[in-house]
């Protein structure tokens, strides 16, 4: 009996008559096995470095930002269409001010045809008292305010409720000046007097509309190399606005300044005193729009790994309250009315909550709240917050099961093709294995030459396939350069340096080894048929 090393020495010597036909073979299975890895490492890279994206950019967390729902006769009336239960909750509201000559609501009916035929005064002194009374008396049973959210958290799996406030210091109250503290356009001022605009995420510094975060959700936008001066106030803004003020997307460090009014009605030059000192500390890459569609492969990307923080100047609430600006400026942002708003001191406020999971944060968006852009009667409007993470997920698990029936179908391909090429090629031995019977070779020793003469094919077809695989791969990374995807996302998402196309997965090995499996199995039969077939036949037919 011989050994497997003399069987795989026999072997190679078989394969030397037969350079052509074996090259053939295995040039053939190495293509189709290599376009399948290949498949695998990229398609499995891009997954990959997606969900890294998400995880490191959102920190493990998955945020939704969301606003109480409040019913709009709440926060403001009707003029014309006031419901009969309005009309009497507001005469009894009044009876505490009969001596007052401007009422809410007239006792003679209205020339016009309402519902109740009363219209709403807006001029009454009443009607924000009323409004106050009506926020006052919703506090008392709201059920969305910061406290009920807290009750809920291990029901909702809420791991963080972080807070957010949008400043109510937009033009004239707060100007923007400029560079130089010379450099204010009264002209303009007026301008926004008569017409205050805010405009998109690319205007918010220009308009002065100014929101204070938690300092966890910017500090992959802050630049360490900056020295944050003790005269100003941090602030993070868009490249977009960048390019309008600075005329760079680079403002990093770069100073500008804005007047404070606490009189608006009289307007001149800015004294020094209400001259307020801003640094830009970073930059955020946030779009004009939120597209819910994308015509081509570029929008969709740019929507995947999109920043969305729904404002486009953005203050780190910690830096600001750490500064000696925070008692000098503090009443400018947080005012008195601002402090003693009933929502605030109810805890009715806009928060940003954070899952640990996916599911959880799905959970909550379809159950819990609704679109800030439908009716609804939820407790609170919501909106994804730091990246669009349920269009990743929804986008990969899609790519992942097309992935997975391409790499169950072509694997099936694959094992096939090696299979048939290897009984053909046992086929084709059928002379050598009469002559080894002849010679008086053993059926086990035989059927160890023609295994060992197969484990010799597919090491090669592994070897070949992996070499295809590793140019095919090079020749892709040159067309989609690592350094360039780096860049594309640095310029419209979360900075990010660990993207990559490549990843190899544990099924690679599974299906190489696998190969050696399906080689084995389609030599045995067609061995032990060669053996049993009749000796002098096939060395005539040959």
């Amino acid at each position: 009996m011989i050994s497997f090393i003399n069987a795989l020495k026999i072997s190679r010597n078989k394969i030397k008559h037969k350079k052509s036909v074996v090259y053939i073979a295995t040039i053939i299975s190495s293509i189709a096995v290599s376009i399948l890895l290949f498949f695998i490492t990229i398609s499995n890279g891009v997954l990959n470095s997606i969900k890294s994206y998400i995880s490191e950019s959102l920190d493990n967390e998955y945020y939704v930002k969301i606003t109480p729902n409040i019913p709009s006769d709440i926060l403001w009336l009707s003029r014309y269409d006031l419901s009969k239960e309005q009309v009497a909750d507001i005469k009894d509201f009044e009876k505490n001010y009969e001596n007052e000559e401007s009422i809410l609501i007239s006792d003679e009916n209205s020339t016009e045809k309402t519902k109740t035929g009363y219209i709403t005064n807006y001029e009454s002194p009443h009607f924000n008292k009323y409004i106050e009374y009506k926020k006052s008396e919703y506090a008392k049973t709201a059920k969305n305010t910061l406290s009920n959210l807290n009750s809920l958290k291990n029901k909702l799996s809420i791991s963080n409720i972080y807070n957010i406030y949008q400043s109510n210091t937009s033009s004239p109250i707060l100007h923007y000046i400029g560079e130089s503290k010379d450099s204010e356009n009264l002209l303009e001022l007026k301008e926004d007097q008569q017409n205050i605009q805010y405009g998109n995420y690319d205007t918010d510094v220009k308009k002065s509309n100014y929101t204070f975060i938690e300092d966890k959700f910017l500090k992959k936008f802050i630049k360490n190399n900056i020295e944050s001066d003790l005269d100003a106030i941090p602030v993070i803004i868009t490249s977009e606005e960048s390019r309008k003020l600075f005329n760079t997307e680079n403002p990093e460090g770069k100073i500008y300044f804005a007047c404070y009014r606490e009189n608006t009605s009289v307007i001149d030059t800015c004294s020094e005193d209400n001259i307020i000192k801003f640094q830009v500390i970073g930059i955020i890459p946030l779009q004009h729009q939120i597209s819910n569609t994308a015509s081509n492969i570029n929008e969709l990307f740019t929507d995947i790994i999109n920043v969305r923080y729904y404002s486009g100047a953005l203050i780190p609430i910690l830096k600001f309250k750490n500064s000696d600006n925070y008692n000098k400026y503090k009443n400018i942002f947080f005012n008195e009315e601002y402090k003693n708003d009933i929502f605030i001191k109810s805890g009715i406020n806009t928060n940003i909550i954070a899952f640990k999971t996916i599911d959880a944060a799905k959970s909550f968006l379809n159950n819990n709240s609704c679109n800030p852009h439908e009716d609804c009667d939820k407790e609170w409007f919501s909106e994804i917050f730091g990246l669009n993470y349920l269009l990743i997920i929804d986008l990969s698990e899609k790519i992942e099961k097309i992935t997975f029936f391409l790499i169950i179908i072509s694997t099936i391909i694959i094992f096939a093709i090696v299979f048939l090429i290897t009984m053909k090629m046992m086929l084709e031995s059928r002379k050598e294995s009469a002559i080894f019977r002849a010679i008086g070779a053993k059926k086990i020793d035989i059927l160890k030459i023609y295994i060992s003469y197969t484990i010799i094919f597919i090491t090669r077809v592994i070897v070949f396939s992996i070499l295809f695989t590793l140019f095919e791969i090079l020749l892709v990374k040159n067309q989609l350069a690592r350094d360039q995807i780096i860049d594309f996302i640095s310029k419209n998402g979360f900075p990010n340096d660990s993207f990559s196309i490549v990843s190899f997965e544990p099924i690679i090995i599974s299906i190489l080894i696998s190969l050696f499996l399906v080689g084995i199995i389609a030599t045995i039969p067609m061995s032990l048929y060669n053996i049993h077939r009749n000796i002098i036949s096939d060395i005539k037919d040959e």
